[in-house]
């Protein structure tokens, strides 16, 4: 088709649109882009002031809510190929134009089948096809729980939003008037801004973060998630109460966890918390506690994914010993010493949710570190790991003990072998590109829910239990007898949730989890790059970290019948599939044991993170030369399938 005729009746296509009142974003982007394509310079420019008049009034405006988005598309269309503003060599003059084009093909000694100028054409095309797809016009509406707006003007103003290193009263209830300069900060999105109305005292992390545009896939604001719970609500309640148990018990081993009377308890006293009994939204994370009589060894403090409630707590891919450039390394950590709580005294837990130094422990030291490395035997060493990674380095072990083979469409073919694209290099990138994701939890973070931290509602309910502040906290949180365990425990007879680092959570809010969004994007990477692979059997023995850590032994819970057994001979072995779960739920319930986040922090972070990923590698796909599809099984269970644009499926060729 002739470009002259195709533009035609593309503008035709719009005109008709328009009468019906049906615009829609792709089919102007289509008009739009046959101007770019089919015509040089003198006559583009012509033609798009042409379709700018015809459609200004009925388009740019607010019409269905597209006006915005489709503006700024229009902008980067006419500043690519406005000679004026871009930064181009090709002549304005429709014969020089044709006669630049043909002598840059002739002088070009690559071997491609488009030309030099088709090549940046085709780019063009394809970006803008993945744009059509990530950017529809649509309307994402975003809901928080309601309290910001419930408390405002009560008398504990923002007691369920996050607001450490803000300046506080005595009761370390954040000045209201220095939270709504934050909530300036944030519209802004300028640090300038925020610079001029934060206080000295601030130190919050990356406040206008969220509205950072991610180079591949949904952007932070197109993801929605459901809001936390309320602060009075029976829900958060139980996920209080189960925070507070494993402040409690984060020294136990978990080897012990099948006979040790204080797991038990722990287990009976979450489970008669009225909230955690509730058909939740997503109850398959929690299903573990809406059983009558919960397995303490292989159910409590865990997540009901596949494979998150078989085996130890700790997934073998954090015992496995791994080769970088040659060289081994022993997966033995430094861990904080046993027995080390800190922000457990009043006035040491106030300063530091001011923004002040430790009073208590002003060396400014993450811990008091033990002196021996050791393998992750408890919650305190699980907490302890996820506050020295980096990001996706839990990960990068995992794919560095992995045997990653062909997929589609290598995997059926002999004469070529991955590298660029489909193969192991293409996958090292991809874990560390997904890592992008932390964006989209940093938008739910700070332009959404402002939630609070575990450690900031320890200190509301220290308040209410001695009778200090009248918060309205569930009756449940104190009916369990965890709050008793904690005054015991505590070095200063308070009810504070004891953390297992002198400086307490990160200075940003606390839902989704990032750790936990980064740990469901980059498993969701990697169970998409083992499939078909990824439901074979954990070779050899399972094994766990002895009661000191300082050795590996096999495991012989009850999946194993109290013996050590081959796990590759069992039918319902442990699968790899199941590890890589895990290994999210113990990066999640890992920041959960040191005091940081919320077992709902966690679900949520879970589910962003693999939505990202699967969004992702749909860019992924699209932009690789080859025809190729990818399934892995999410955390649900659901098999998901993921197929290069403009392809078949290749179902049999991956099942």
């Amino acid at each position: 088709v002739q470009c002259d005729n195709f533009n035609f009746i593309t503008i035709r296509i719009v005109g008709t649109a328009k009468k019906q009142g049906n615009m829609r974003s792709s089919i102007v982007i289509i008009a739009l882009f046959n101007i770019a394509k089919c015509h040089t310079l003198d006559t583009q420019q012509h033609l798009l002031r042409r379709e700018k008049e015809q459609i200004d009034d009925e388009f740019m405006g607010d019409h269905d809510g597209q006006g915005r988005q489709l503006k700024t598309i229009w902008d980067l269309l006419t500043y690519e190929r406005n000679p004026q503003s871009a930064n181009t060599n090709r002549p304005t003059n429709t014969q020089a134009a044709y006669d630049w084009e043909q002598k840059c093909a002739e002088n070009d000694q690559s071997i491609n089948r488009l030309s030099p100028i088709e090549r940046i054409d085709y780019t063009r095309d394809m970006a803008a096809a993945c744009m059509e797809r990530e950017l529809p016009v649509e309307c994402t509406v975003h809901e928080t729980n309601g309290d910001e707006e419930r408390y405002k003007n009560s008398d504990f103003p923002y007691i369920g939003n996050f607001h450490k290193t803000l300046p506080t009263n005595e009761y370390g209830e954040v000045i209201p008037e220095e939270y709504e300069n934050l909530l300036k900060c944030i519209e802004s999105g300028d640090v300038e801004v925020c610079v001029d109305v934060l206080p000295d005292s601030s130190r919050l992390a990356n406040p206008i973060a969220g509205i950072y545009v991610v180079s591949q896939g949904k952007q932070p604001f197109q993801i929605v998630v459901d809001p936390p719970p309320t602060i009075a609500s029976a829900e958060m309640a139980c996920q209080y109460v189960e925070v507070a148990w494993m402040s409690v018990v984060r020294d136990v081993p978990f080897a012990e966890y099948g006979e040790n009377h204080l797991i038990t308890q722990a287990a009976a006293d979450i489970q008669n918390v009225n909230g955690c009994q509730m058909e939740s939204r997503n109850d398959y994370f929690w299903r573990p506690y809406h059983e009558k009589d919960i397995t303490p060894k292989t159910e409590l403090f865990r997540m009901n994914t596949f494979g998150a409630t078989r085996g130890p707590l700790v997934s073998q891919f954090l015992y496995q010993t791994i080769y970088m450039d040659g060289i081994p390394i022993q997966p033995k950590h430094r861990t904080c010493a046993p027995n080390t709580d800190y922000l457990t005294d009043f006035e040491e837990w106030r300063a530091v949710q001011s923004g002040m130094p430790n009073p208590l422990h002003p060396d400014g030291s993450l811990c008091d570190f033990d002196e021996d490395l050791r393998y992750i035997r408890n919650g305190r060493d699980l907490g302890q790991l996820v506050w020295q990674d980096k990001v996706y380095s839990i990960f990068w072990r995992a794919a560095a003990a992995l045997e990653i083979q062909a997929l589609p469409p290598y995997n059926r073919i002999e004469k070529m072998r991955p590298f660029s694209t489909h193969g192991v290099a293409k996958m090292m990138h991809q874990l560390a590109h997904v890592s992008d994701a932390v964006a989209h939890p940093w938008y739910a973070k700070w332009n959404v829910h402002r939630f609070l931290r575990p450690e900031a509602f320890g200190g509301l309910v220290h308040l209410k239990k001695t009778g200090q502040r009248d918060y309205p906290l569930h009756a449940s949180i104190f009916n369990s007898a965890v709050l008793e365990k904690m005054r015991q425990k505590s070095r200063h007879g308070t009810y504070l949730l004891p953390t297992i680092t002198k400086s307490g959570s990160p200075t940003h809010p606390s839902y989704p989890a990032g750790h936990a969004n980064s740990a469901g994007a980059c498993a969701t990477i990697l169970k998409i790059w083992l499939d078909p692979h990824a439901t074979r059997c954990w070779p050899g023995y399972i094994v766990e970290a002895d009661g000191d850590g300082l050795n590996l032994k096999n495991y012989t819970g009850p999946e194993f019948e109290g013996e050590p057994i081959l796990n590759d001979n069992k039918d319902d072995c442990l699968t790899v599939t199941g590890e890589l779960n895990k290994l999210a739920h113990n990066v999640g319930m890992g920041r959960d044991f040191s005091g940081v986040h919320w077992r709902g922090d966690d679900i949520t972070g879970f589910r962003l993170g693999e939505n990202v990923a699967i969004h992702y590698m749909q860019n992924e796909l699209d932009r690789q030369p080859e025809c190729a599809s990818r399934k892995f099984k999410s955390f649900d269970g659901e098999l998901v399938y993921i197929t290069k644009s403009g392809c078949d499926p290749e179902y049999d060729s991956i099942l």
